[in-house]
């Protein structure tokens, strides 16, 4: 369930890495609501628009590099114990079946797009995302 999820792009996955926050609070926001204050968390592909993220110090859009580091070596790791046999649904629902290692060779693909020059979030997809 988890996997599914993951790499699943309208939740976590994204052309150029994991999300740190579901896709699915662009249409669906958390709303916290406690006496009379309301707090509402949404998916914010840019800049921040509030003040819970630290303003603009702190939210540089949803994909971290040290979240996806930690997430492509698992992958890794997963992929040495479970082997080539043990293969997940890259994209969720797609019919595509890859093992961990291949998981993790597209999601550190999708990551380096976003330091290659000239290519920016938004312009370009991958050829195969997982």
């Amino acid at each position: 369930m988890l996997l599914r999820r993951m790499l699943d792009p309208d939740e976590f996955l994204s052309d150029y890495g994991v999300r740190a926050l579901s896709r699915h609070y662009l249409e669906h926001p958390y709303v916290f609501e406690w006496g009379t204050q309301r707090s509402q968390v949404t998916y914010t592909p840019g800049e921040s628009d509030s003040g819970l993220f630290g303003g603009n110090s702190n939210w540089r859009g949803p994909i971290w590099m040290p979240v996806n580091y930690l997430i492509i070596e698992s992958r890794r790791r997963f992929h040495r114990y479970y082997g080539d046999e043990f293969r997940v649904g890259c994209l969720a629902g797609s019919g595509r079946y890859l093992n961990l290692g291949d998981v993790a060779a597209e999601l550190s693909r999708g990551l380096s797009g976003l330091f290659l020059l000239g290519r920016r979030p938004g312009i370009r997809r991958l050829a195969a995302p997982c």
